[in-house]
């Protein structure tokens, strides 16, 4: 088994934070590729390798962390490595009204190997569970009623994809089947779909935020649904 772990360091300051979900993954599994991106004009790339040698590390202005998401995508894509499975995680900001935000993300996917293991029985005992998420931001929705929509009919209609899905990650931080965005994303533009989203973290609605939408959407495109734990 494969993994590629495709990290998004928003925030610099929140690093030691999120680095022992990393480690748990790696000590999982050892066969693991880690993805950096970065959105700050200081560039720790120096400060990423110190822990995690062979990490992959990019600049990522664009789109908050969905939008460095679609850089690592290209790169997976790209890459002559066979990835099974794929860990998204950002350094998210703040949530007021619920401070157990990334507690409720991470910890039931990624707190601990133990966990991981859950993660991973789920995924061979149900095959058609595409995405893998923390159950208190797995959130349905008719899109049609979502307020950015009118942005993320369009960007479903550039890249092929189907927007009648009701499935999304809020706070964007899953595992997910590589398989599942090979399928929706091999032939797309994503770097042209990349220097569409707004520059750093716009308020709603955006194309950014379309694309935490899509992210889930394209798992029921797939023929695949998303699981809570």
């Amino acid at each position: 088994m494969k993994i590629a772990i495709c990290f998004h360091l928003g925030y610099l300051h929140r690093w030691r934070e999120f680095t022992p979900y990393i480690d748990n993954v790696m000590r999982y599994c050892p066969n693991t590729d880690l993805y950096i991106t970065y959105r700050e004009d200081q560039d720790p790339t120096e400060m990423c390798r110190r822990k995690y040698p062979r990490a992959i590390v990019m600049k990522a202005n664009r789109g908050a962390d969905t939008g460095a998401f679609l850089l690592h995508l290209k790169c997976l894509l790209a890459s002559p490595v066979h990835y099974d499975y794929v860990f998204k995680i950002h350094t998210k900001s703040g949530n007021a009204e619920c401070p157990t935000w990334v507690n409720d993300l991470l910890q039931g996917i990624a707190g601990d190997v133990h966990k991981i293991s859950r993660v991973f029985q789920i995924f061979h005992q149900q095959p058609k569970v595409g995405m893998i998420c923390g159950k208190r931001w797995l959130v349905e929705r008719k899109m049609a009623h979502d307020a950015n929509f009118p942005y993320l009919d369009a960007i479903c209609r550039r890249c092929h994809l189907s927007s009648q899905g009701i499935q999304f990650v809020g706070g964007t931080i899953f595992w997910v089947r590589m398989s599942v965005l090979q399928q929706a994303f091999s032939n797309v533009n994503l770097e042209n779909e990349y220097q569409r989203c707004e520059d750093g973290k716009p308020n709603e609605p955006s194309i950014t935020h379309s694309w935490e939408r899509i992210y889930g959407l394209v798992v029921h495109h797939c023929g695949f649904h998303i699981e809570g734990v």
